[in-house]
């Protein structure tokens, strides 16, 4: 019977802690995080800059949000520690800002590397 009541109490406890509310990112906040993930496959590169995020017409919380988003090249090259604050670096001059879709991109690059692979 005292088995019994710990595996109760184990699975109320687990079920009590699953149910934790995560907080909501903001969309600012998931497309920076989007953009530092982009940042870091371009070692060696340029670094890109924010300079707008396009928030879709509706966010809906139990659909995929699509990132859309401006960026501009900058003048630092990409390395581990320019990774950590992208946003001390300066424009390049004359380039121009560049419209993201970030599911897009996810997509080509592991179509390119199942094709490379192959």
């Amino acid at each position: 019977m005292a088995g019994a009541w710990r595996v109760l109490v184990l699975v109320l406890g687990l079920a009590g802690v699953s149910c934790v509310r995560r907080p909501r990112l903001r969309y600012e906040d998931i497309v920076t995080k989007a953009l530092k993930v982009y940042n870091d496959g371009q070692q060696g590169r340029p670094l890109f800059r924010l300079l707008e995020a396009i928030p879709p017409p509706r966010l809906n919380s139990t659909s995929r949000v699509p990132l859309n988003f401006r960026i501009r090249e900058t003048v630092c090259i990409s390395t581990p520690e320019r990774l950590q604050q992208p946003e001390n670096c300066a424009f390049r001059e004359g380039g121009s800002p560049v419209v993201r879709n970030l599911y897009e991109n996810a997509k080509y690059d592991i179509i390119s590397n199942i094709l490379r692979n192959f």
